[in-house]
């Protein structure tokens, strides 16, 4: 009777302090069963799992930044941008992780080049080096986007004095090859009606 008094405590404990951590093991199976989905290309079921897991406090920037890598998938750049922002502020705001932070920033600066914001993708690729200065494939998006921006600007500027230039004589140009034209049109016309005379002779 004692015996089954002890263990009946025992088990009452062991099942008191194991229940906050249940929310623990659910929230790390949703984030693999999210994996799983996300890897097998089904979005929508992915999605779901990583709302799941997102319940739970110690998971949720974990959640976010998965949710931001499948909206990225998706091609939906700002709500990606805009969860892998949540996920490091998260991060920031629990536990610092280092290495979330990075990959964060470094898909928050993949995705704003997908959407053709070459400058603040070089602003996300930079942020990203801050959180961890030895990863080469930020360092190669960073010159990427910096070697873009710098072409840009020099196109732009060698585009807009020629602009300038040709815009006083660009009517007189028109009107030039205008009658150009005319006057080719009109000596074919002369040279046609002179081979025909020479052909009746």
């Amino acid at each position: 009777m004692n015996f089954s008094r002890v263990s009946r405590l025992f088990y009452l404990a062991a099942l008191v302090l194991l229940l906050p951590s249940c929310s623990f093991v659910a929230s790390r199976l949703a984030m693999l069963e999210g994996g799983a989905y996300a890897s097998r290309g089904l979005s929508r079921e992915a999605l779901a799992a990583y709302l799941r897991a997102g319940a739970d406090a110690s998971a949720a920037p974990y959640a976010q930044y998965a949710l931001g890598c499948v909206y990225l998938e998706l091609g939906e750049t700002e709500a990606a941008v805009a969860r892998f922002a949540e996920a490091e502020e998260l991060s920031a705001a629990t536990s610092p992780d280092r290495e979330l932070a990075y990959r964060a920033r470094y898909n928050g600066g993949v995705a704003r080049f997908r959407a053709g914001d070459i400058s603040a993708a070089a602003a996300y690729f930079k942020r990203a080096l801050e959180a961890d200065g030895s990863r080469k494939e930020a360092k190669r998006n960073l010159e990427l986007c910096q070697r873009l921006l710098a072409r840009r600007k020099s196109s732009a500027a060698s585009a807009a004095p020629a602009e300038d230039a040709r815009s006083p004589s660009k009517p007189n140009a028109l009107f030039d090859f205008i009658r150009e034209k005319e006057s080719d049109k009109w000596k074919s016309r002369e040279w046609k009606a002179e081979s025909r005379a020479a052909a009746d002779y």
